[in-house]
């Protein structure tokens, strides 16, 4: 369990309000136990988390407190119980999309930038976790936060699909198209429309 909000004094204009947290946890369903594990370097709330074939967990910007984006991106290593800040991205944001492309690479989409519930941006970047420099690409077709991606193997293993959601703000228009970026091209390339 990897930081959040630690504590919410409800919300103001629409803007969760509350304590952005650095702590983690660790839950072992076998033994269905709980025990601290080491704190990040910087708080992060609304982050993607992801993982990495040796099974290291990666957390990209996110809030920082309950107004503040952070553009840091931190790596736990399991085995030593403890976090190492990589490097940043170009603009922080939380409400993103994010995944890898391969092994070093991680392509970072939308989101809402700078602060709690700003505009959506479409800019997007990739972030290199060994060298922590990060580098912008073609913007994603559409604004968009809370979109989902999705690596598959089976059915589109040259490159995470991205899809769905929202064009502005919560409860504003949702998106249908499904992209994938061409890394031959580094270009985005429209598979279709859902209904």
């Amino acid at each position: 369990v990897i930081g959040g909000f630690s504590e919410q004094r409800g919300n103001q204009n629409h803007r969760v309000r509350g304590s952005v947290t650095s702590s983690c946890e660790m839950i072992d369903i076998k033994s269905r136990r709980i025990t601290s594990a080491s704190s990040m370097h910087s708080p992060h709330a609304f982050a993607c988390v992801l993982q990495t074939k040796d099974s290291s967990i990666v957390i990209i910007s996110g809030l920082n407190t309950d107004s503040i984006t952070t553009p840091v991106c931190e790596m736990y290593d399991r085995k030593k119980n403890e976090w190492r800040v990589l490097g940043s991205l170009l603009i922080g944001r939380h409400d993103y999309s994010a995944a890898f492309l391969n092994d070093e690479e991680i392509m970072v989409v939308g989101g809402r930038a700078q602060f709690n519930y700003a505009p959506a941006i479409a800019e997007a970047e990739i972030f290199n976790i060994r060298t922590g420099q990060s580098r912008f690409v073609d913007d994603f077709p559409d604004k968009c936060c809370l979109g989902v991606s999705i690596n598959s193997r089976i059915f589109f293993p040259q490159s995470p699909l991205f899809l769905g959601g929202r064009g502005e703000r919560y409860n504003s228009y949702r998106l249908s198209n499904l992209y994938y970026f061409s890394t031959d091209s580094s270009r985005w390339v429209c598979l279709g429309a859902f209904p």
